[in-house]
């Protein structure tokens, strides 16, 4: 069984991978804080037309169902992607798992910005579940692409 510790190291080697926002990285590092990734459409902004990934600090709800997923799955959430999708407002939780053996491939998922995360679908919680999802790291942030 791995460490706390361990595990988190694992979860910040991660979010380097991504190129997460250095602030959100560094609050993950000192406290343990997650934060959420939520597209942004610069074009309602007028300042262009491209989609960004704005970095949010979580909701309580948010706190609360990531604390669930923890026990539940004996897992470190290190992120979170929020989508409103056609199947409603989704919450992506991206995690490392307590089995080592899977981190391999984990992390091959990640290179290819298509990692395995459990999805919470807020709107009907009957369809959240474990799935591969697309994602491009955009302004700091992470934007959900499929």
């Amino acid at each position: 069984m791995n460490t706390n510790e361990q595990i988190k190291n694992e979860a910040i080697k991660r979010m380097r991978q991504l190129d997460l926002y250095e602030e959100a990285i560094n609050k993950f590092i000192q406290s343990g804080t997650v934060c959420k990734s939520e597209p942004t459409n610069l074009s309602i902004l007028g300042i262009g037309s491209s989609v960004i990934g704005t970095i949010y600090e979580l909701t309580k709800e948010q706190k609360k169902f990531i604390s669930d997923f923890e026990k539940e799955y004996d897992s470190m959430v290190y992120h979170v992607i929020e989508t409103n999708t056609e199947f409603g407002l989704v919450n992506d939780l991206l995690y490392v798992s307590n089995n080592t053996d899977q981190w391999e491939m984990e992390q091959e998922d990640l290179s290819y910005k298509t990692p395995c995360v459990y999805c919470v679908n807020t709107t009907y919680p009957d369809y959240s579940e474990f799935g591969s999802i697309g994602i491009q790291s955009s302004g700091g942030g992470l934007i959900r692409v499929g």
